[in-house]
């Protein structure tokens, strides 16, 4: 039963993050998220600097007791996204640890404020957004890579 509820939050973790992905493609877009909206995107904002080791900006009220659990196990796959993103980090010009460093400042408080605070809405500009939608999108898929291979497996109802 612990890996089935354990799996479920690893679940949660990935679909909110890919609908704060989803969110992040439409701000680009210049449409502005619903409340919903809101909420995923200040959810993720509470995950990652959590997730982000080298992260020192001050961290607000936990949004679930379960949130630090989350973080940790979403932290090999927070990781490997900015792994594979090296090449676009580098093509917008980020090319030390310390521009990476900032931009996904810039980002966390971004999804904290629900996409609301134009400081670092203007600090992440249209192709920093699409890039950190694009980190989102690979984060989300490697928690659900990593954590959907250990759901149990289906019952074979029909028989078949």
């Amino acid at each position: 039963m612990t890996d089935l509820l354990q799996s479920a939050r690893m679940f949660e973790a990935s679909s909110k993050t890919q609908r704060a992905c989803a969110y992040l493609q439409d701000l680009a877009q210049g449409k502005d998220p619903d409340e919903s909206g809101m909420k995923t995107l200040a959810w993720v904002g509470n995950l990652l600097p959590q997730v982000d080791w080298g992260y020192s900006g001050k961290l607000k009220e936990q949004a679930s007791n379960e949130l630090p659990f989350e973080a940790t196990c979403a932290r090999p796959a927070f990781f490997a996204s900015l792994v594979k993103l090296r090449k676009r980090f580098h093509a917008a010009g980020m090319e030390s640890e310390g521009d990476v460093a900032e931009f996904l400042g810039a980002l966390y408080a971004f999804l904290l404020s629900g996409g609301q605070d134009p400081d670092s809405r203007s600090a992440l500009g249209t192709e920093r957004m699409d890039i950190a939608a694009t980190f989102l999108y690979e984060l989300a898929h490697g928690i659900l890579r990593r954590y959907g291979s250990r759901m149990p497996e289906r019952p074979n109802l029909l028989g078949v």
